[in-house]
């Protein structure tokens, strides 16, 4: 960001210089020796790159023998010559773009040509600079058709199959990088995955639970003998269930592991921990059964019912999913605790019962919960962050500001030049 200032400033200040120099007011000598001055001290320093690159340096990095080893040895020689080559040419480059707008404003000053013909020479010439490298980062390289693009990422055997499972769900590829892996969501809801600005909270719940559990996770399905061992090893995977991982891939070519214990989008707790702090409730998350209980901080104790009466027949099922927007069904004979398998992020989202908005709360360290009354109901989750709603309420009122300054100055000048006429 600190470039991009030093860019528009140099860019903004070039322009003022430029508006002062065509100035009708400008004096003739002053103009001159400035365009001398300027066109010496950086055309010459252009010059001296061309003629002595090595007043750069020796073009070598430190990194070079880490990224060019064994049969690509070679280049640890070759690229130094080819960046030399590279400054070279654009020290040429530039050079012969500052003598010609040297030249432009010469003949503008000298010669007195109107200014109608010296700003079409000055474009031109500019976008003769900027185009050229605006291609070298941004060409035809850089797009592909559609159907050539959607077959970079192609789908495994165990993709495959996972996808013909319509239900929502999380997978678990052990096939990747977990935690530094971004393919796997290109087809799934992942448990891992690869962000630069992970949520804190999931970062500490990877370090101090999911990676240990996994981990034992691995381990006890390597040793697993029979179909009764592999529901073991499942059924102990608490966190995991509870982050709803339907399937583990082992192998990209083989059917993926289905986890029966998964606890699904939402499900109803039989009982609740109250934890003192944060430390307290990460302790308890690893102890409890996350199917039949869960543990919530006591800043959210007012939010619980004095007590849970069990009800065996309640449900809950998610009937629509979108990114911005979660739809439940669900009954109940008694007031019951749901818990969802999804980030709680009171700053976005908002809950409503039956249209109604309704308090929710946190919940196993991370997840959403809510206290649900009584009956068959609806229950929405929906993304509505109010920073969100205000910006575009600032974006179209400064949008119609905008648009209503340009029209009137249009208008004034417009009106202006009619007088002018009539005058």
């Amino acid at each position: 960001m600190t470039l991009v200032i030093a860019a528009v400033s140099m860019t903004l200040m070039a322009f003022l210089g430029l508006k002062a120099f065509l100035s009708e007011n400008a004096d003739k000598t002053k103009n001159l020796r400035a365009l001398l001055w300027s066109t010496a001290i950086v055309g010459g320093i252009c010059l001296l790159y061309a003629l002595i690159p090595s007043l750069a340096g020796n073009f070598k990095s430190p990194m070079d023998s880490e990224l060019f080893t064994s049969d690509f040895s070679f280049l640890q020689e070759t690229m130094p010559l080819d960046r030399k080559a590279l400054l070279q040419a654009d020290a040429l480059r530039s050079l012969i773009l500052i003598l010609l707008a040297a030249g432009i404003l010469w003949v503008k000053t000298i010669k007195k040509v109107s200014i109608k013909y010296i700003y079409p020479a000055l474009i031109i010439l500019f976008l003769a600079d900027v185009y050229p490298i605006g291609k070298r980062y941004l060409n035809d390289a850089n797009f592909t058709n559609k159907p050539i693009g959607k077959n970079i990422i192609r789908p495994t055997a165990a993709d495959n199959f996972i996808l013909q499972d319509k239900t929502y769900f999380r997978v678990l590829n052990s096939t990747k990088d977990i935690f530094n892996d971004s393919e796997t969501s290109y087809f799934h809801k992942s448990i891992g995955g690869y962000h630069a600005a992970k949520l804190r909270r999931y970062q500490e719940l990877i370090n101090l639970h999911l990676s240990q559990e996994i981990s034992r996770l691995f381990k006890n399905l390597q040793t697993a003998e029979s179909q009764e061992d592999l529901g073991k090893a499942f059924s102990e995977a608490q966190v995991l269930n509870m982050l709803n991982m339907k399937y583990l891939i082992y192998s990209s070519d083989q059917q993926p592991l289905e986890n029966n214990f998964a606890n699904g989008n939402a499900w109803f707790v039989q009982e609740y921990k109250i934890a003192k702090d944060a430390n307290e409730e990460m302790i308890i998350l690893g102890k409890i059964n996350t199917k039949k209980e869960l543990v919530v901080d006591k800043e959210f104790a007012s939010l619980l019912p004095d007590k849970i009466i069990l009800d065996s027949t309640a449900k809950i099922i998610l009937t629509n999913y979108s990114p911005n927007k979660l739809t439940y069904n669900y009954k109940t004979e008694n007031e019951q605790i749901a818990v969802f398998s999804d980030i709680y992020y009171d700053k976005g989202w908002t809950a409503y019962v039956d249209g109604k908005v309704s308090p929710y709360f946190r919940a196993n360290y991370l997840l959403r919960a809510m206290t649900l009354p009584a009956g068959e109901h609806q229950l929405e989750f929906k993304f509505e962050p109010k920073s969100y709603t205000i910006g575009n309420k600032i974006e179209l009122i400064s949008s119609i500001i905008l648009f209503m300054a340009i029209g009137f100055v249009l208008f004034t000048e417009i009106k202006k030049r009619r007088k002018r006429v009539k005058e």
